[in-house]
């Protein structure tokens, strides 16, 4: 497959699983569990999670940037806009981290391949947005 537009980082962390073995389920819930340890990572580092909350972790790390907090610069979205990326996110961590994170799940190719395009998605959505510094975090 084209994998040249996925995101590097991603692409680093899920490679291995997929080409090695592409057709098996099992290497697909390695990557997919990899793919969203990268997009937690990528939450953490750009909403400066470490200095707010080191011990958050998925939906608490997401509440921390769309939430109350707000990691994300106030005037670039509307609240309603805010919330619906708080949405997204949240339930995606509800629904695939917290998933493949506690579960062997082994999801069909097709299935794996299109959970990994989505985060990449969510990956360039949360590259997109313009994030506070971390003295205005602080």
């Amino acid at each position: 497959t084209e994998v040249e537009h996925l995101d590097s980082e991603l692409w680093e962390r899920v490679r291995f699983s997929v080409s090695a073995g592409g057709d098996n389920p099992k290497a697909w819930d390695t990557a997919i569990r990899n793919a969203t340890v990268v997009l937690e990572d990528r939450m953490r580092k750009l909403g400066n999670i470490d200095n707010i909350n080191q011990k958050a972790t998925g939906n608490g790390i997401v509440n921390l940037i769309f939430g109350s907090n707000k990691s994300v610069q106030k005037d670039q979205l509307p609240s309603e806009e805010l919330e619906a990326y708080r949405d997204l996110y949240s339930g995606t961590m509800k629904l695939f981290r917290n998933r493949y994170a506690h579960r062997f799940i082994d999801p069909k190719p097709e299935e794996g391949g299109a959970i990994i395009v989505f985060i990449d998605l969510l990956l360039k959505m949360l590259d997109d947005l313009d994030w506070e510094t971390e003295n205005e975090n602080t």
